[in-house]
């Protein structure tokens, strides 16, 4: 597992409740690109009101996993913004998100 496979298995909450098992990814901040600090996304250079937007974006939403149906679902980001951290976990995990 290279290292941002093992970043998004330290990002994940397990949750267990009647049955349901679901897979919450904390960090989005950081699963999405954005570096805060420094004001990068991927690496880019990018305006700091840019990336104060962004993070004002990324703090409020939630992405997981269910593990019985095996979809991965979102609330409080627009498709954009969830699809892109969906796509960044699916592809650095190689299919392994099971935790």
């Amino acid at each position: 597992m290279d290292s941002m496979a093992a970043k998004i298995k330290a990002f994940c909450n397990g949750w267990k409740v009647c049955g349901m098992t679901k897979v919450y990814f904390r960090g989005l901040e950081e699963l999405y690109g954005l570096d805060f600090e420094r004001s990068t996304l991927d690496g880019m250079e990018i305006a700091r009101d840019k990336a104060v937007n962004l993070r004002k974006i990324l703090c409020i939403g939630e992405v997981w996993l269910d593990l019985c149906t095996h979809e991965f679902n979102h609330s409080g980001l627009d498709e954009v913004f969830a699809n892109c951290i969906i796509d960044k976990i699916k592809s650095e995990m190689n299919g392994d998100v099971y935790v």
